[in-house]
């Protein structure tokens, strides 16, 4: 055990991947996995080259951002960016992402890489299933984000994950002795304590490079304080809600963000949209009419109805996900509303005592009187166990399977001797107006 633990600390503080940027249920069946076996995983060699692909007439770079992001390949994608950047034939760039995120060793530089990208030429970032943590870092300094429908986005928050084993070590015997030049410098150490001021430390460490990740994503999305804050507490979000709250631009296929890329390149190269484009170099495109295939895409859980209406309206996509969204929230607003509209009518019923959930259907006139004949005895029964602490289900409930014939009497005597639901509602009604 103690040989496996190291391992797992070995690696994760190998080549400065110790503190983390990563959506947590990922991270955590890697180090299971690494606990359970001898198993070891490797961050595959690989070439900036390797991770572009050029689209149709190379003028548009696809380059994939993939797995989890360590150290080793943080620094290889920031050079395929820079290559894509630097190479004249390109006009833009669009990052392929599928990433928890992963160590925050060179993330910082592969954003400034991607934001410097985007000064020159467009580049936008597409989630084709998960861009979360360290991938969202440097996703957001893209000029525009578009997600699938089955995406999650977010969980903007840092981590660092330490293994106190100072009771594993005292139950075998063992014990940890540090013996160091400070009281910090042995802090984390296997077998050693994790001490509140050492956990302090820590945390200063954590919270500091949280300030440069909420820094990024506020200058990459422009973002208020009230905006960011809702978004960096480390969820992850479905992509209609990742839109609402300005985390992507909108939810689409992949195929449809790359012709959209790979038009507004082939315009921005002709006399007319060279013109446009030298008044807004962000790569943003122009304020239309969504088409049907877009509002198909993006409204999910829309009528056919709804998005007919809203070609008709001559919407823009913006438009029409705000209009959708809107109508969800109303649908949900109206069933809160017949939800506490019934909860008041069966506390109406209550406050004239009778308790709703115990009125059976009966046909004679109400009477206070308990049941009489053999099933007195059942109900003094049940009577008797809810005073010895049973609950009323409980109790109603065992004193049934003892007295079965004692119960059929019983119930027979009640509704004998009680209205039915719909007279004592009625009743009660006409009471209150």
């Amino acid at each position: 055990m103690i040989e496996q633990l190291t391992k797992v600390f070995s690696r994760f503080g190998s080549d400065g991947d110790w503190l983390m940027s990563i959506f947590e249920p990922v991270a955590q069946p890697m180090i299971l996995r690494q606990l359970r076996s001898d198993e070891e995983i490797h961050v595959e060699e690989l070439s900036p080259q390797s991770l572009i692909e050029y689209a149709s007439d190379g003028r548009v770079a696809v380059i994939d951002v993939s797995g989890v992001m360590y150290k080793r390949s943080t620094s290889v994608l920031r050079t395929a960016v820079a290559n894509a950047a630097a190479d004249t034939n390109v006009k833009a760039i669009l990052l392929h992402v599928d990433s928890p995120g992963g160590s925050v060793s060179g993330l910082v530089e592969l954003a400034d890489a991607i934001a410097s990208a985007a000064k020159s030429k467009i580049v936008w970032a597409y989630n084709s299933e998960l861009m979360a943590s360290a991938a969202y870092f440097t996703s957001s300094q893209a000029q525009k984000i578009f997600t699938s429908k089955s995406s999650l986005t977010g969980s903007i928050g840092t981590r660092l994950f330490i293994l106190d084993a100072s009771q594993l070590f005292s139950n075998i015997g063992l014990k940890a002795i540090p013996i160091d030049t400070g009281k910090y410098k042995s802090a984390g150490a296997l077998g050693t304590e994790l001490t509140e001021e050492q956990k302090s430390y820590f945390q200063s460490i954590v919270d500091s490079f949280q300030a440069e990740f909420t820094s990024a994503v506020q200058r990459g999305r422009s973002f208020g304080p009230d905006q960011l804050a809702a978004v960096s507490d480390g969820r992850v979000f479905p992509a209609a809600e990742a839109m609402q709250l300005g985390l992507v631009d909108g939810v689409q296929t992949f195929e449809h963000t790359l012709s959209q890329l790979t038009a507004l390149v082939a315009d921005k190269q002709s006399p007319k949209g060279k013109k446009a484009m030298s008044e807004n170099t962000t790569g943003a495109i122009e304020n239309t009419a969504a088409s049907f295939e877009q509002l198909e895409t993006c409204l999910i859980g829309a009528s056919s109805d709804f998005i007919v209406a809203c070609q008709k309206q001559k919407l823009t996509l913006d438009q029409a996900v705000a209009a959708h969204l809107k109508g969800q929230a109303d649908k949900v607003a109206a069933l809160d509303k017949a939800e506490a509209d019934r909860k008041a009518a069966l506390e109406v019923v209550g406050s004239g005592g009778v308790n709703p959930q115990q009125v059976v259907e009966g046909g004679g006139k109400k009477a206070d009187n308990e049941p009489a004949g053999d099933g007195k005895a059942f109900f003094a029964d049940y009577q008797a166990r809810v005073k010895a602490g049973k609950s009323k289900l409980d109790a109603f409930s065992q004193a049934r399977k003892d007295d079965p014939d004692g119960y059929d009497s019983w119930m027979t005597d009640y509704n004998a001797t009680h209205e039915t639901t719909e007279q004592s509602r009625g009743r009660l009604t006409k009471r209150s107006k």
